[in-house]
């Protein structure tokens, strides 16, 4: 990659260390991360796996359904 730019696992332990403060602001930054590991590897079961479960996170800090049903929709995916 040119300069600057980060790999995949790059950003996915950047959203690691982001999804672990528990703050809502960082949970979406982490979700920021795992998706740009995924424009990298659309393919990444990792970063989809970390991306269902910053959709589930933000179900249990807003109680937002639909982010429920999306993380839960996005970890089967990675298993799968």
């Amino acid at each position: 990659p040119a300069p600057g730019k980060l790999f995949k696992l790059e950003h996915i332990l950047k959203g690691h260390w982001h999804f672990r403060k528990l703050t809502i602001e960082s949970n979406l930054e982490a979700r920021a991360c795992f998706g740009r590991a995924l424009q990298i590897d659309p393919r990444s079961a990792e970063a989809t796996g970390w991306l269902g479960l910053t959709y589930s996170n933000n179900w249990l800090q807003e109680f937002d359904l639909d982010d429920a049903r999306r993380g839960a929709t996005l970890c089967a995916e990675a298993v799968n």
